[in-house]
């Protein structure tokens, strides 16, 4: 196999994989005032299907996050993950800046700011804390040149 014809197998598989991972964004986002007060809470996502908040992740977040923002924080918290050649972080991509608000609160007990992007370690403490309340999709880069390539 020539490496031409490789590397489109490689990009077909990536598209594919690029394509699925759209259909896991919410369709809608939710308060979590409103997410606390229904009988199953959740959200819809772009494929068609019901994703399912875990309540305990839920009062997790109504202990954590003060009562005068739960109508205006909403879930999920969407999230790329990035990677260049030597960082690594979660970029804050969706619903809006009210999440970057109370993931400042959540992470640095400060309400006057915002925090868009996050390391490793600040993830992990996360989804200890919201696993259900947080999707990570990856960022893909087909624009690279041959080092870069080599390197992923």
């Amino acid at each position: 196999m020539s490496l031409d014809s490789m590397w489109r197998v490689i990009y077909t598989k990536v598209k594919r994989e690029e394509m699925m991972s759209r259909q896991s964004i919410p369709r809608e986002y939710k308060s979590l005032y409103e997410l606390l007060n229904m009988e199953k809470p959740g959200v819809f996502l772009q494929s068609g299907l019901f994703h399912s908040f875990d309540k305990n992740d839920l009062n997790n977040a109504r202990s954590l996050i003060p009562w005068y923002l739960h109508r205006l924080v909403k879930f999920p918290w969407v999230f790329i993950y990035r990677k260049s050649s030597v960082l690594r972080y979660f970029e804050l991509v969706k619903p809006d800046q009210w999440a970057a608000r109370a993931l400042n609160y959540v992470l640095n007990g400060d309400l006057g700011g915002v925090v868009w992007e996050i390391n490793e370690s600040q993830m992990m403490k996360l989804l200890s804390l919201f696993k259900t309340l947080i999707i990570v999709l990856l960022n893909y880069n087909l624009e690279m040149g041959s080092e870069e390539a080599a390197e992923t």
